[in-house]
């Protein structure tokens, strides 16, 4: 067991009446203190200015509260005179107040710096100041009236505004989205070519180019649309018309377009006859139809037959013994 006060070990020249563990007496904070703004130093002979970011060591001390807030007074030392400035926050506006030791500088953000200071005891200044507000006050009502009339003849129809609106934003939109289709179909096929704008040049001239082709009956051009002549040639039973001569003219210009619709002439061709037109449109898939056959199926049908069954030699049954002639094995007694 420890006794009282022992592992503890005091010096002769220890001062017992104060002992280790009291807590020592409070003192002011040294703390780094940056001027907030440009002040004047009262102390010094000369008017001298500190600028604003000039760095101090000061002493930081707490003098009071606004409601909850700290407030906390800074006591620094200048360099050049020796006097004391002491500066304290103000949280009510947010901003420090200089209480001894100098003055803040002015800039003189109330007046801006062409306009001649003002002077508030002049009975003359405070008249002309008076009709120069109201004179602009008039000016500025006339205007916003101007504004409010142009508004309201402006918009007194919504409806009809936002039609001229629309109908001005539309074929812009249209425009843009047709460019980018273009686009979209340039990037697929040709991504290196750049197209222009159409005109109505080359729309005028891709009016005036047919595609098609010329064939000769019996030494007669004849514009003939192919997809119905060859069926009906096919169709012919008497043989009138195979007997001309087709031949095709590569000096010929085209005759028709090339992805002529022939729906129109293929129902009418259909209502007149309807046999031939069957008849027809059965030759004419007849003839263009490649029909496949499987070789080994056709040859398997064309040379299948019962197979019959092999001719087989029956035995001949065996004659019996004779009874006189008895072929016995040799038999040994037992003995």
């Amino acid at each position: 067991m420890q006794g009282f006060n022992m592992g503890r070990y005091h010096p002769p020249d220890s001062d017992s009446s104060c002992p280790p563990g009291r807590r020592k007496p409070p003192q002011t904070p040294t703390v780094r203190f940056e001027m907030p703004f440009a002040i004047w130093c009262s102390t010094c002979a000369q008017p001298t200015l500190i600028g604003q970011g000039v760095r101090f060591n000061a002493r930081k001390k707490r003098v009071g509260a606004y409601y909850s807030t700290p407030v906390y007074r800074f006591s620094m030392r200048h360099g050049e005179c020796g006097g004391e400035i002491e500066i304290e926050t103000e949280p009510a506006r947010t901003d420090y107040v200089v209480v001894t030791g100098g003055r803040r500088r002015d800039y003189g953000h109330d007046a801006p710096p062409s306009s001649p200071p003002i002077d508030k005891q002049s009975a003359f200044s405070t008249l002309e100041r008076t009709i120069a507000h109201r004179s602009a006050l008039a000016a500025s009502h006339s205007r916003i009236q101007a504004l409010a009339e142009a508004q309201d003849a402006t918009w007194s129809d919504p409806y009809a505004r936002n039609q001229r609106l629309r109908a001005a934003l539309r074929p812009a939109r249209r425009e843009r989205l047709r460019q980018r289709l273009r686009d979209a179909q340039m990037a697929q096929l040709a991504p290196d070519l750049v197209l222009l704008d159409p005109s109505e040049e080359d729309a005028r001239q891709a009016a005036l180019v047919e595609f098609g082709a010329k064939r000769e009956l019996s030494g007669h051009e004849t514009d003939v649309d192919w997809q119905d002549a060859e069926p009906r040639l096919a169709a012919d039973k008497d043989g009138a018309s195979m007997n001309a001569a087709i031949s095709l003219s590569p000096d010929a210009p085209l005759a028709k377009p090339l992805f002529h619709n022939t729906s129109r002439h293929a129902s009418s061709l259909a209502s007149a006859n309807p046999s031939r037109h069957a008849s027809s449109l059965a030759s004419a898939i007849a003839s263009k139809t490649r029909l496949a056959h499987d070789p080994f199926v056709q040859s398997a049908s064309a040379h299948f037959s019962r197979r019959k069954k092999p001719h087989r030699k029956h035995a001949q049954p065996e004659a019996a013994p004779k009874a006189g002639s008895s072929s016995l094995l040799v038999q040994y007694d037992s003995d």
